[in-house]
């Protein structure tokens, strides 16, 4: 019993592991897509139609990577997706959250 319970522990642990580590991901790619939108704004805008399809393209970068990152939480069984669990800096998990929800 005792082995199993370590076994059970071990890949809990693993699974938040995983978690964390797409969350990461998620907020990192949101982070560098938002800079660059900034960046865009200080130098200038481009024709409308080269910036709508930069957004086109962002936006199917981040739904890329949050499927990504729920394929990855969903894989681990017994694993709960960032935004179900509680003990969460609220901030984070909106900025998560919205970040998959696209």
């Amino acid at each position: 019993m005792e082995e199993r319970a370590a076994r059970i522990e071990a890949e809990a642990d693993a699974a938040r592991r995983r978690s964390q580590m797409a969350h990461a991901d998620a907020l990192i790619a949101l982070l560098q897509l938002q800079i660059e939108k900034l960046r865009r704004e200080i130098y200038g805008a481009r024709s409308e139609k080269t910036s709508r399809l930069i957004d086109q393209m962002e936006l199917t970068l981040e739904d890329m990577t949050a499927d990504a990152a729920e394929a990855e939480i969903k894989a681990v069984p017994g694993a709960t997706p960032f935004c179900d669990r509680t003990g969460v800096d609220q901030q984070e998990r909106k900025l998560y959250c919205a970040a998959i929800s696209r």
